[in-house]
């Protein structure tokens, strides 16, 4: 079940915002999130202040947004009414290289943060025993 999805855009203060995630996370009994390396390991200790362990993603987003792909193609999942998120999966770009493996991306001067967000937490979903995550994306940070 995806019960939340959020963003900001900047300008913002991150401390603040890792702040104000953490209390939504806490709020539906989150401990713990998963993401990208984005931003080396300030995120990881940010959230580890307010309590919250960041654990990073062991797929990067291609093999997440491939990973999800067969969810959305069986209709098994149900998008929040989110046109950020509506609007960047359907911009997502497939592209196969010469040797044969795809890449999905957005386009250029595209954003993906929330299709991001989402397929990860889709992909976490399918490949393990979680009931609930709460997706977390500071955009353009």
């Amino acid at each position: 079940m995806l019960d939340v999805c959020r963003g900001v855009r900047p300008p913002f203060d991150p401390s603040r915002v890792v702040a104000e995630f953490a209390k939504l996370l806490k709020a539906y009994r989150c401990h713990s999130v998963t993401g990208d390396r984005h931003a080396g390991e300030w995120v990881r200790e940010q959230f580890s202040k307010v309590g919250i362990d960041y654990r990073h993603s062991e797929m990067s987003k291609s093999e997440l947004y491939l990973e999800a792909l067969p969810l959305f193609t069986t209709g098994a999942v149900d998008l929040l009414d989110y046109q950020p998120l509506t609007t960047e999966l359907m911009q997502l770009e497939r592209r196969t290289a010469r040797s044969g493996r795809d890449s999905v991306d957005h386009p250029s001067q595209g954003h993906d943060d929330h299709a991001n967000s989402c397929c990860g937490c889709l992909a976490l979903l399918s490949s393990a025993a979680s009931q609930r995550i709460i997706l977390v994306e500071l955009e353009g940070y």
